[in-house]
């Protein structure tokens, strides 16, 4: 029985660590971009495999990076430290401007997130500052110093979206005025054609040739989608779906699905040929088989990814419903046993992947609760602890509000062993400030 039973769970291990396994789990992991690539580089090495549609834009533009608007209510990028809050106050104060807007400068870069994004409103911060400093400014008069903080070092820091960080970027680069132009217009009027890349209905609009749109990618992609981060590599956002409501029904677009492969009926037929020696047909047959082999895993990616993302719009109806104001718990390891899939093929297809919807673009990790273990062992949902910690600041002393360390021991207190770290992760997912900025003052 010993032997049987060692012999089983050999052969289950063959099998699931068989080549054809592999090359599934190693394409789900890819991020869009980065299958693309890879499907060039299978078409370059087999020649018995093709695309279906040989006119498929894929083939003629192949930009490396693709820009997507980031979100709030992601956490996928929240452990860089930022520093630029210092550089940015020191240039705000070599401004020529008078005290008030150098208050409103202040609370500008104060309320920044993550990535350098200004989410707060005009009323927010004038609310804000009136409470603080006991004056209320105009509209304007925020949205005139926001300007000035959006063209400082980096540029594209307080901007209120994508667009407005990519085109303060170009106004201060120092490339050719007609690219610069022709860029800034790209950003500004046809970005939606650009994320899709529909480069043939931008070298119509724009009136470019190859080119000079190739020229203008280029551009772009060096531009900085996060300004606020302190890295040497920015991180860029390739969406696999794309959500639409229609007639009140929710619409997915699968943005990976870009090419339809198949095997070259040519090679097919040269393995019945008798002109062929042998040598040559095994080598044919080879490569055939492993186009197949390919056809089979990509085929199997994009199921088990429209089958996760059919699972998530589902389970997060009130999600989409409400502009992701509701998110309900949802662990990896109930989609994994609801769809009989591994769970660590359910980790590997949501890493890294990004869904865009009418209200912002989200990594399909984001929709995923994950289990924090109290004192008892018993496991809570990462969105309770977020609860709690909004609970404690929400009842905090305003004049003395208390920081992630304390929180940290307020929480550990109450049962839930969690480190300052997360606790700072959170906080910042939920948008709220550190204690130093939630502190009120009076000018």
């Amino acid at each position: 029985m010993a032997q049987e039973l060692k012999f089983s769970q050999g052969q289950r291990l063959t099998q699931k660590l068989s080549p054809s396994y592999l090359l599934t789990q190693k394409l789900i992991g890819m991020q869009i971009n980065e299958l693309e690539q890879a499907i060039k580089k299978e078409l370059e090495e087999n020649p018995t495999l093709e695309i279906e549609d040989s006119d498929n834009i894929t083939a003629r533009y192949s930009p490396l990076k693709t820009y997507a608007d980031n979100d709030p209510y992601t956490e996928y990028l929240i452990s860089k430290n930022l520093n630029y809050n210092e550089s940015l106050f020191d240039q705000l104060h070599n401004e020529e401007l008078n005290d008030e807007e150098i208050v409103i400068g202040e609370e500008i870069i104060g309320n920044l997130d993550k990535d350098g994004y200004l989410r707060r409103t005009d009323d927010e911060l004038i609310e804000s500052i009136r409470k603080k400093y006991n004056f209320t400014p105009k509209p304007e008069h925020i949205e005139k110093v926001r300007k000035i903080v959006m063209h400082l070092d980096p540029a594209g820091m307080a901007s209120r979206n994508l667009k407005e960080c990519l085109t303060a970027q170009l106004e201060e680069s120092e490339e050719d005025d007609h690219i610069k132009e022709k860029s800034i217009e790209l950003i500004r009027n046809h970005f939606e054609d650009f994320t899709n890349r529909r480069y043939e209905k931008i070298i119509q609009k724009l009136n470019l040739n190859p080119e000079t749109l190739n020229k203008i990618i280029e551009i772009i992609h060096r531009l900085d989608p996060h300004p606020g981060f302190s890295s040497e590599s920015s991180d860029y956002i390739f969406p696999d779906f794309i959500i639409e409501e229609e007639d009140g029904k929710l619409k997915v677009e699968s943005l990976g699905e870009f090419a339809k492969l198949k095997i070259n009926p040519d090679y097919l037929n040269l393995l019945d040929s008798e002109d062929i020696d042998s040598e040559s047909k095994s080598f044919i047959k080879q490569k055939i088989d492993d186009a197949a082999g390919f056809i089979s895993a990509l085929n199997s990616r994009n199921e088990n990814l429209r089958r996760i993302i059919d699972y998530i719009l589902n389970k997060q109806k009130k999600f989409f419903q409400t502009s992701g104001d509701v998110l309900e718990p949802m662990f990896e390891k109930d989609v994994a046993r609801e769809l009989g899939m591994e769970l660590s093929t359910v980790s590997r297809a949501v890493n890294r992947k990004y869904i865009q919807t009418p209200f912002g673009i989200f990594e399909l990790r984001s929709f995923f609760s994950y289990p924090v273990r109290n004192e008892s062992g018993e496991e809570i949902s990462n969105e309770q602890i977020k609860k709690n910690i909004k609970e404690i600041i929400d009842n905090e002393d305003k004049s003395k509000p208390v920081t992630d360390e304390q929180i940290a021991k307020i929480l550990k207190g109450t049962g839930f062993p969690v480190a300052r770290r997360t606790v700072a992760k959170y906080r910042e997912a939920m948008k709220i400030p550190k204690a130093t900025l939630r502190r009120k003052i009076r000018l």
